[in-house]
């Protein structure tokens, strides 16, 4: 097993397969490849400074139910608690070299998600409506973060209104008018003008992130705050649950894993350890994400803007 040093995959690793009566194609794994590599050297920053994070979601599932990626899926996720997702934004610019990048909204202003991505420059994971050569569309690992979830409904409601306010003015700022619809761009024009008399886009950002982190300290419980009430709802568990972490197989490394994932899992998927209708199988980003491990994303764009 490795341990966060250079990466290396397992001998035959790119060779197509069937895991669990689904046939997971060598392109399939070019894409797997890279998200591993991701994965390791997130994990080696996080080690070497002592950052706590979890294999979260999708890839948490996979390392329970298979050992590693879920023969359907084609991403990766892990988590940080608010607290350890600031050191690793202090980190962040010296540790990942290129073509590693550390993309969060103050990294890449092009890009305003409430959460961050590790990418890889010299590969396409292009997010279909996000076709820019100023954004950074490597294939990517999401970090996402983890914030405290308050049992009083007012509070809450109150908050998710005020983070949807605060988005909403983060996205304006950075909009891309020749992206917009001709009827939309006045307002958009005038907000940004408005805006940028009166706030500092960096303010705006943490703004935002100061209103997503309000019960970071008093809630008992964690949950995933940044894609909305629905997601909220699923994806939470006990803040004590996030301490010191276990450690699993994820294909060739190993990886932390929350102390009590089996609740997380529980209120995220159910019965977790139910596999979907194989109809169902691999249809999780059709039509979203547009995959080239072969190809920097920038060459990708200019060759597709030609025609070829």
């Amino acid at each position: 097993m490795e341990k966060y040093g250079t990466y290396k995959l397992p001998d035959g690793f790119m060779n197509e397969e069937v895991r669990d009566e689904f046939v997971v194609t060598s392109d399939r794994k070019k894409i797997w490849a890279v998200e591993l590599q991701l994965l390791n050297e997130l994990l080696r920053v996080c080690d070497k400074h002592n950052i706590r994070v979890y294999v979260y979601a999708g890839t948490l599932l996979g390392a329970v139910r298979h050992g590693g990626f879920i023969p359907w899926d084609d991403d990766a996720d892990v988590c940080l608690l608010h607290d350890d997702y600031v050191k690793l934004c202090e980190v962040a610019t010296t540790e990942f070299k290129d073509p590693y990048f550390f993309q969060n909204a103050l990294t890449d202003r092009k890009y305003f998600f409430r959460y961050a991505r590790l990418r890889k420059s010299d590969t396409t994971g292009l997010i279909i409506g996000q076709e820019s050569p100023d954004y950074n569309n490597g294939i990517f690992l999401d970090v996402f973060i983890l914030n405290g979830l308050t049992d009083n409904k007012f509070l809450l409601k109150k908050q998710l209104f005020e983070m949807k306010i605060t988005w909403k003015l983060c996205r304006a700022y950075i909009a891309d008018l020749s992206q917009k619809s001709f009827y939309k761009r006045p307002f958009i024009w005038f907000a940004q003008f408005v805006e940028k008399i009166l706030f500092k886009y960096e303010w705006l950002v943490e703004l935002n992130s100061k209103v997503q982190g309000r019960y970071d300290y008093s809630a008992k419980k964690v949950a995933l705050m940044t894609h909305g009430k629905k997601m909220m709802s699923k994806y939470w568990c006990a803040k004590e649950d996030f301490g010191e972490p276990d450690y699993m197989q994820f294909e060739n490394l190993m990886v932390p894993v929350p102390s009590n994932y089996k609740t997380f899992l529980n209120n995220a998927y159910g019965d977790y350890m139910e596999f979907p209708p194989l109809e169902e199988r691999g249809k999780w980003h059709d039509n979203v994400i547009v995959f080239a491990p072969d190809i920097p994303y920038k060459e990708y764009l200019l060759k597709n803007r030609k025609g070829n």
